[in-house]
């Protein structure tokens, strides 16, 4: 029994199931990680496996691929951060952190490989734990997004290129649903066009419908609900109301989009063509009174019976004419009233229910009833507004009637009866359709005073011609240039006699050829103008601006409009156009531009005016103050010399001052004579023995109201202007007289409107001027004289005395024949007062004053030349520092000095509040600039008096003793 081997389990038995189950074990274990590894090479995108310290652990080829490199030991050989561009570093950095704190992440970011490509890739991070939980590693796994990302920024560049185009586009650019007309995209130039933001298009399905003028909706919905063909542009033609409630013509080219799995669109561009339209349309409307007036007058010519010849003009207006309505009523003298006899057109039962009593008042206001009052044409523009119309409103606008005219006819001097048209649109009548459709009338009222005398056809025949010649006439005395070609523009057709006067050329040298249009062209304007008016156009439309050469050497402004005329068929039979000669309006336009110029310059000159002012009451100020303390020598004659520059400085500032018109001006009632007569030892003595000096002077010369030392300035200054235009001598005259300019006369410069005047001529036969420097003679430091000769200021100080004053002057000068300045001021209905000019004395006082200026120079100067002469002075830097000072004294203060150029509250506000607080107070202002309307608003209210800056001690004293004193 003992030698036997125990059977069943044992030990050793279970030893060997447990290594046959760990070998099993390590098959199954290497045929997992055979299968993993297989999977991550064969995986299309990155997995990595990274360590708490940011190392790589682990990566598929995948991976090593996008790094470009060969192995993994190549790729740790640095940090996976740095294959990051430098600004994703910091959102790499972080996505690492969390998912080692235990959450998980994605990021976009971009690397750049070993070789040096750039690629944007995208990852999902994870923790990888260990069996008790903990975080070892991060589990990545990336894509390449490289190719979404390029694709994403082409579409940025792209939507950027098509925002930039939409934006250029001189309409409004849309898409819509083809279905249902809702807008999913309009430009901003609806804005612009019809004053509708893009967001209210888009918010209100129904928009556009909404605001299509009512008589083209149903059309318009009609066009786009048949654009359906695919890769073509369907155009159409209607009306919307503005915002403003303007009526808008639209040019809409609109095609038809269908994408797989989307609904239809519509895509157009929609053209602001309101101004071609209203062009066209009077053409149009002058073309069919053309027609009315040529059809009547053969039917004229033709009918013998006025009854016939009544219902042939009615049908020829409404046929030809397109007028809604038209109608022919007789004036019963018995009764008063109108009776229709003929009519035509969309009559209903207005005429049934129609009632014209010129015995009823209230029918007076209506054009038929005003046209046999009156004799003469008589319109209503606008039934619905025009209350006139009321009895006759409600009836007129349910036919459709917006607007009628009556035109009278005329037999022996009396009025039997008119001729009535109707439209259906407001405004349709103007003065030129009103003259065409009167001399209408006035042929019909000659046919029906033929036919009651019973005139032979002869006589209607001579009628006829007389009415076309009178017809030609009114064509042919136009202003305007009317014309007409062939379609081709290769010959004139007619051309109207207006063409002779604005071209200086003969008609017949157009018929010959009409290449003496196009020579006639201003050279600069050629290249640009040509291929446009002769250049082969189906269209046959334009709108051009360009110059002209007359024979005689004259240039002369030209605006041409051009109409393409079409037949029954559609075809382009021939172009008629209109020439108008805007040579004033653009000499209008230069103009404004040149005073805009001249403002701008004239707000420099007297800021720079201001500051040198300070400057030089401080410099000549001292100067006179050391004068007054040293003896005679050099120091002395120094200082002499510096004030004598100071005192030239402060004439050059008060010239700056007069051009800009910022002066002070004291005006006085004088007669111009005495100034002239004043001057004149000055002028002989100033223009030398070589001169000869002429007076003329009106014995009965009204006077004027100016400032007589700025005026006894601009004299001086033409008499200098006139010298340096004479160098070898000549002669000088100045004339005086009276204008008296009638409502109906033309004024002989911009400006003048009817009234008296008193005119001030100066003429020289010096060498005179070209029409470029008579251009620019009033502008400032503008000068034909050598430098150091001249500023360039006296002629602009010249021109801005005169306007300040009221007045205008005007330059006549051709070279080599002298210069003639005239200036035109309103005569004074006050007697003139002559007044003695005192010469400033020195003065003392012992009140107290408070000088308020801004400037601490000048502050510190006028206190010290103050309390030299005995006064007790305070200073303020400020307004609101001088009304604290005055709050704050114990002492009453007898006057106020201030400047009126300050920061904040200016010295005309400080003094207005000053008087209603303190009205014992005088108030002196001063300033070196001073704007016109605040100074003279404090000095007319009696607020304060006036000193200007630069001044001497004595002024300064002198005045300030005055206003004390008064």
């Amino acid at each position: 029994m003992s030698g036997r081997r125990p059977s069943g389990d044992t030990p050793l038995r279970r030893l060997e199931a447990k290594a046959v189950e760990l070998e099993q074990a390590n098959r199954d274990l290497a045929t997992r990680e055979a299968r993993l590894r297989a999977i991550l090479d064969t995986e299309p995108e990155c997995v990595k496996i990274v360590d708490p310290e940011g190392r790589l652990v682990e990566m598929n080829p995948a991976g090593l691929a996008m790094l470009e490199v060969e192995s993994l030991e190549q790729a740790r050989r640095q940090p996976l951060l740095d294959f990051v561009v430098p600004e994703h570093r910091g959102a790499f950095a972080e996505l690492h952190r969390r998912v080692m704190q235990g959450e998980t992440g994605t990021l976009e970011f971009e690397i750049q490989g070993h070789r040096g490509t750039r690629r944007w890739l995208e990852t999902h991070a994870a923790p990888l734990r260990s069996p008790d939980g903990r975080v070892q590693c991060l589990l990545g796994i990336t894509r390449d997004v490289t190719a979404r990302k390029q694709a994403e920024e082409a579409l940025r560049h792209s939507e950027a290129r098509f925002a930039g185009l939409v934006q250029a586009i001189d309409g409004i650019v849309w898409e819509a649903d083809a279905r249902t007309f809702a807008f999913s995209f309009v430009s901003e130039r609806a804005q612009r066009i019809l004053g509708y933001p893009p967001a209210q298009w888009l918010e209100q399905p129904d928009f556009w419908a909404n605001h299509l003028h009512p008589e083209d909706r149903e059309p318009a919905i009609r066009f786009c609900q048949a654009c359906t063909r695919r890769g073509e542009d369907h155009t159409i033609e209607y009306r919307m109301i503005a915002a403003d409630g303007r009526v808008v013509w639209i040019r809409d080219i609109v095609t038809y989009v269908e994408e797989p799995g989307k609904p239809p669109l519509l895509r157009g561009i929609m053209l602001d063509v309101t101004e071609r339209r209203q062009a066209e349309l009077q053409i149009q409307r002058l073309n069919r009174v053309y027609a009315v007036l040529s059809g009547i007058n053969q039917a004229i010519a033709r009918e013998h019976d006025p009854q016939a010849l009544f219902e042939t003009a009615c049908r020829i207006a409404v046929e030809t004419g397109n007028f809604r309505m038209a109608w022919v009523g007789l004036l019963d003298p018995a009764t008063q009233r109108v009776r229709p006899v003929a009519w035509a057109g969309a009559v209903g039962v207005y005429l049934e229910r129609l009632t014209i009593s010129l015995l009823e008042p209230s029918h007076h206001g209506g054009p038929t009833a005003r046209a046999l009052l009156s004799g003469h044409p008589a319109v209503c523009n606008d039934i619905a507004q025009d209350p006139a119309m009321a009895p006759w409103r409600a009836e007129a606008l349910q036919h459709g009637y917006r607007a009628s005219a009556a035109f009278p006819l005329r037999v022996k001097d009396r009025v039997v009866g008119t001729l009535n048209l109707y439209v259906a649109e407001a405004g349709f009548f103007d003065d030129e359709e009103l003259r065409l459709l009167g001399d209408l009338a006035m042929d019909i009222a000659f046919a029906l005073e033929v036919h009651e005398r019973d005139l032979e056809r002869r006589e209607a025949e001579r009628a006829l011609r007389a009415s076309e010649e009178r017809f030609r006439e009114l064509t042919e005395t136009i202003q305007e240039v009317f014309w007409i070609s062939d379609p081709g523009k290769t010959r004139i057709l007619y051309v109207s006699p207006a063409y002779e006067k604005v071209w200086g050329r003969t008609r017949e040298s157009l018929y010959t050829s009409r290449q003496s249009w196009l020579d006639s062209i201003h050279p600069d304007d050629r290249e640009r103008v040509l291929p446009v008016l002769a250049g082969p156009d189906p269209v046959g439309r334009y709108d051009e601006e360009y110059r002209i050469l007359r024979p005689d050497g004259g240039v002369r402004w030209i605006r041409d409009q051009a109409f393409p005329v079409r037949g029954a068929g559609g075809a382009v039979e021939r172009i008629v156009g209109v020439a108008r000669d805007i040579t004033d309006r653009k000499a209008a336009e230069e103009q404004l531009r040149q005073a805009q110029k001249m403002e701008s310059v004239g707000r420099l000159a007297a800021g720079i005016a201001h500051d040198f002012n300070n400057i030089l009451t401080v410099i000549n100020a001292v100067a006179d103050l050391a004068l007054a303390e040293l003896p005679d020598g050099a120091l002395r004659n120094d200082l002499v010399t510096i004030r004598e520059a100071g005192s030239r400085a402060a004439e050059l500032t008060r010239q700056l001052l007069a051009f800009s018109r910022k002066q002070v001006l004291r005006p006085e009632v004088v007669n111009l004579n005495a100034l002239v007569a004043d001057a004149e030892t000055l002028l002989r003595r100033l223009l030398g023995n070589d001169i000869r000096v002429r007076l003329h002077l009106a014995q009965d010369l009204a006077p004027v109201s100016v400032d007589p030392g700025q005026f006894h300035q601009v004299i001086l200054n033409l008499a200098v202007n006139a010298r340096d235009a004479m160098p070898q001598g000549g002669t000088l005259t100045i004339e005086t007289r009276n204008l008296i300019l009638d409502p109906r006369a033309r004024p002989p410069a911009s400006g003048i409107s009817a009234g008296r005047y008193v005119v001030l001529a100066v003429t020289d036969t010096g060498v005179g001027m070209d029409a470029a420097t008579r251009q620019r003679l009033f502008e400032p430091f503008f000068t034909t004289k050598e430098p150091g000769k001249g500023t360039g200021l006296g002629l602009a100080t010249v021109h801005g005395i005169v306007k300040q004053s009221g007045g205008e002057i005007q330059v006549q000068s051709e070279l080599d024949k002298g210069t003639t300045f005239t200036i035109y001021l309103p005569a004074s209905e006050s007697a003139p007062v002559l007044r003695a000019r005192a010469v400033p004395a020195p003065c003392r006082g012992a009140e107290r004053l408070l000088v308020v200026d801004d400037d601490p120079e000048v502050r510190r100067l006028t206190a010290r030349l103050l309390e030299r002469a005995g006064f007790r002075v305070q200073t303020a830097g400020n307004g609101p520092e001088a009304l604290r000072t005055l709050e704050s004294s114990r002492e009453p203060v007898h006057l106020l000095l201030a400047d009126v150029m300050m920061p904040g509250m200016t010295g005309t506000e400080l003094a207005e509040q000053v008087r209603r607080q303190y009205p014992g107070i005088r108030v002196l202002l001063t300033s070196g600039y001073t704007e016109a309307a605040p100074v003279q608003q404090g000095l007319w209210a009696g607020v304060a008096q006036f000193l200007n800056k630069p001044y001497t001690p004595d002024e300064l004293t002198a005045k300030v003793r005055q206003v004390l004193d008064s």
